[in-house]
């Protein structure tokens, strides 16, 4: 029941994707350079996930898709937040720890190139809580200015939190649940994306009315 559950709320999360994608992409090039980014990382997400949805239906291995995933969901939305930031330290911080990041990874890679198939616990954790830092100091610096980006910030926080914990604790949870860990947390993770596609349209539905109103 729970894989039937999940295979619907994965083609949910594709769907929305794909709505978000043609309604960011819409007149793409008079909007703002922030805008375009974002719109670059939702359609190279949506073309990761749909390769990664083509391969497991053919059963073929597609963990590998993983790390670009993750790599390319840093580097994009590290840019991103570089663009909306305005507060010279911050903008310092994610220099400094994007090169850091990209550094870790690069040795982690070439002390043991296996993990390039196999889903690298550290990558995941790496490329996460930099984004986190970005996003929090995104809220943080709208608290006395309009609420630009604001609710696809609370949903990618709410995204990559849950996540990122769940990743993290997989083997906490096998020990648990070893049957059916896998599963679960498959669904946990796709519902925990549906819920930040969703604020995404919000953010983009409410910037909408904003534009009809001008």
């Amino acid at each position: 029941m729970i894989k039937i559950v999940s295979e619907i709320f994965a083609d949910i999360g594709y769907i929305l994707l794909f709505i978000n994608c043609i309604l960011i992409g819409k007149n793409i090039c008079k909007k703002t350079k922030s805008v375009k980014i974002f719109f670059v990382y939702n359609l190279l997400m949506l073309f990761i996930q749909m390769t990664s949805k083509v391969l497991f239906t053919l059963k073929m291995n597609n963990l590998f898709l993983s790390h670009f995933y993750f790599i390319f969901q840093f580097l994009i939305l590290s840019y991103f937040y570089y663009t909306l930031l305005d507060v010279p330290f911050q903008k310092k911080v994610v220099k400094i720890v994007s090169i850091i990041t990209l550094l870790v990874l690069s040795i982690n890679y070439a002390w043991k190139p296996e993990l390039f198939f196999s889903l690298n616990l550290l990558e995941i954790f790496v490329t996460s809580l930099p984004v986190v830092i970005y996003a929090a100091f995104h809220l943080y610096n709208l608290l006395n200015k309009e609420h630009y980006f604001y609710y696809t910030t609370v949903g990618l926080l709410i995204y990559l939190y849950g996540s990122t914990f769940l990743f993290l604790s997989y083997e906490l949870i096998m020990i648990a649940i070893e049957d059916v860990a896998g599963v679960y947390t498959w669904f946990l993770n796709i519902f925990l994306y549906v819920i930040y596609q969703l604020f995404i349209l919000k953010d983009l539905l409410k910037t909408k009315r904003h534009e009809n109103r001008n």
